[in-house]
C-alpha cells in the first residue's frame, strides 16, 4: 500500500498470514510531521523531506528512498510473498527475553484524525478516497496523448 497524507518517510508491515506491507511518503515540502510514536508495525520511520523512487519488476518491488541532501534514506524491496529484504531477521522463539511483554501505548491517529496505517483501527471512508485518487491520478499520467 503506498499513501502520502502524513507528512513524514515510513515504511512497515501489519502481520497476518499476507502481510500488508507499506510505504507512507509524504516529505514533500509542507511542514514535516515529528514522530512521536512508532508503531508496533512501523520497520523505519523518519520526519524528512525525501522522495521514493520505485522499480517493480514481475513480482518484485524495491524502493529507493533519498533526502534532499542528496543521501539514502532507505534502501530496499521485497518480493511476493517475503518480508522487506532491509529488516533484521525476526528474533527467534524461545530467546531469552525480560519475561512479561512492554505495555502497549493505545493507537494514535495522524493530525489530520486519519488512521495511520497499521494500527488496529478501522480506515475511515476519507482515507480510502485519497487513495481512490492517488490510484486515479496515476493512470491519468501514466496515459500517453496519441497524435
Amino acid at each position: 500500500m503506498l499513501a502520502g497524507h502524513d507528512h513524514i518517510y515510513e515504511r512497515g508491515e501489519h502481520g497476518g498470514s499476507v502481510p500488508l506491507k507499506y510505504v507512507i511518503s509524504g516529505g514533500g515540502g509542507a511542514p514535516l510531521y515529528p514522530i512521536e510514536h512508532r508503531q508496533p508495525t512501523t520497520r523505519k520511520a523518519e520526519s524528512a523531506y525525501h522522495f521514493v523512487e520505485m522499480t517493480l519488476t514481475g513480482e518484485a518491488l524495491r524502493l529507493v528512498a533519498h533526502r534532499l541532501d542528496g543521501t539514502i534514506l532507505e534502501s530496499c524491496g521485497f518480493a511476493q510473498g517475503h518480508p522487506w529484504d532491509c529488516d533484521a531477521p525476526p528474533k527467534m522463539e524461545g530467546a531469552a527475553s525480560s519475561g512479561s511483554p512492554a505495555p502497549q501505548e493505545p493507537p494514535p491517529s495522524s493530525r489530520c484524525g486519519c488512521v495511520i496505517p497499521g494500527t488496529p483501527v478501522a480506515v475511515g471512508a476519507g482515507a480510502w478516497l485519497a487513495l481512490a485518487g492517488v490510484a486515479a491520478a496515476g493512470v491519468v499520467v501514466g496515459r500517453r496523448r496519441r497524435g
